[in-house]
């Protein structure tokens, strides 16, 4: 007997074809999962699944505000709040206004932080098991590419895991906010990140997230009163 908990989901089948035909958004998981470390609560997040839905091509979309308040329901004011909050607070988006025309919403910006984010599919387990989605209905068998079914280890894990936060945490220590930190490892990496974290305790700073996040944009070489043997090669 097949169980029916574990077969491959339809989508076109579970929502009806006359539903699924007139189209569907592509929402990362990794999106919805980072949520609360991007900073973004349940407005944001709506407004941004909305936002998606329109995104067709590589176009960058162009919603009204009108749509977008009529979607959501709140009005057009605040609708306007939350735009301006994605773009200059949590960073996630960039709107460019078009004389006589809707804004168009970059969201470039927002696929960068997801893809310096943490993966959604939790540590595979020991050998022979294939590593699942946190909170998944179905193995999604189908859905999965030749790569994608090679069985890491828990090492791999641990170190991928090792190396994807040590950045992260060290910025976060020093008051730089989540979003901006994701941010910072994606362009600049790494080992510049971790760089000027080690050097910021030898710069005069009143605010230790602001010079730090100048100190990774800007490339600053090391502070001149600090003992060699604190700087990377």
């Amino acid at each position: 007997m097949v169980d029916i908990s574990e077969s491959r989901y339809s989508p076109a089948d579970f929502w009806g074809e006359a539903v699924w035909s007139e189209g569907h958004a592509a929402i990362p998981r990794r999106l919805l999962a980072n949520a609360a470390g991007l900073e973004l609560d349940a407005v944001d997040q709506a407004l941004l699944v909305h936002l998606l839905s329109f995104k067709m091509t590589e176009a960058a979309p162009w919603p009204s505000v009108a749509t977008l308040a009529g979607r959501l329901k709140l009005s057009e004011s605040a609708v306007r709040r939350r735009l301006r909050r994605l773009e200059k607070g949590v960073r996630l988006i960039v709107r460019d206004a078009r004389s006589g025309l809707t804004n168009q919403y970059n969201l470039r910006p927002l696929a960068s932080a997801l893809r310096a984010s943490a993966p959604v599919v939790a540590r595979a387990r020991r050998e022979g098991v294939h590593p699942r989605t946190e909170g998944a209905s179905h193995q999604e068998a189908g859905t999965l590419g030749a790569s994608d079914h090679r069985t890491r280890t828990t090492q791999e894990d641990e170190v991928e895991k090792e190396q994807t936060t040590n950045a992260m945490l060290s910025l976060r220590r020093e008051g730089v906010r989540p979003s901006v930190a994701l941010r910072l490892v994606h362009t600049h990496g790494e080992a510049a990140c971790l760089q000027q974290a080690e050097w910021l305790p030898y710069r005069p700073a009143d605010d230790k997230a602001a010079v730090l996040v100048a100190s990774i944009q800007h490339g600053y070489g090391a502070p001149k009163d600090m003992p060699d043997l604190g700087r990377r090669r």
